[in-house]
């Protein structure tokens, strides 16, 4: 565990460059990825990819560390266990540890931003990273609350919404486009959709407004 832990914490200069491009790859290419007709797992094997890239990029301490471990190994197992079974509840209980490993990833990256003295490539990578993690987590919320109630949302040009759809509604909500193509029709839907707008607008103006200010205060030392 050590040596492992050693080597999460070498050559980190951009290390979370290959996390962001996981991500976008995601928003990107699932649509194209999901229509393929195969058997096998595509997008999942991406978000699990972004799972341990995730891993690699923030680093954590030994018993954290071990405890995401755990996470991601349950995730594959839950989402094996989905495709063989055929069983709604492995699917939950796999979103459901995508959602904590995601939630602690955010938290760690704004808090690694936040403490950061100057801005750096690498901090524009972490910045852009949380805004895309609120992005999945949003979108798995989503997912998960519509497999509960299957009504909570409106998708007028579907019937059977995937992950790309949930994936959009959470994005257009949280940088407030408000294309008004999908409408939350549950409460609880509608009280997550005012969360996710209000946390991404705060989100940019508090980061914009820090970056900023180390930014110029960066530049003012070295004058």
């Amino acid at each position: 565990m050590k040596r492992f832990n050693e080597l999460l914490h070498s050559n980190r200069e951009n290390k979370f460059l290959p996390f962001t491009i996981a991500l976008a790859f995601i928003i990107l290419f699932e649509p194209f990825l999901d229509g393929i007709q195969t058997s096998f797992p595509i997008v999942n094997t991406l978000i699990m990819l972004s799972l341990v890239l995730g891993v690699y990029s923030i680093g954590y301490g030994r018993v954290m560390l071990s405890f995401v471990i755990v996470l991601v190994a349950l995730t594959i197992v839950f989402s094996i266990l989905k495709d063989v079974l055929q069983m709604r509840i492995f699917g939950l209980l796999q979103y459901g540890c995508n959602i904590l490993f995601f939630g602690i990833a955010d938290y760690r990256l704004i808090k690694f931003v936040a403490k950061s003295k100057n801005v750096t490539a690498n901090i524009i990578y972490g910045a852009i990273c949380g805004y895309l993690l609120m992005g999945f987590i949003g979108a798995m919320l989503f997912d998960v609350l519509t497999t509960i109630a299957p009504n909570s949302l409106d998708f007028p040009y579907t019937d059977q919404p995937g992950f790309h759809d949930f994936l959009y509604f959470s994005f257009v909500t949280l940088s407030t486009l408000g294309y008004g193509d999908v409408t939350p029709a549950a409460e609880v839907a509608q009280s997550l959709s005012i969360l996710l707008s209000v946390t991404g607008q705060m989100y940019l103006t508090v980061l914009v407004a820090m970056l900023v200010g180390k930014y110029l205060n960066d530049q003012n030392s070295t004058k």
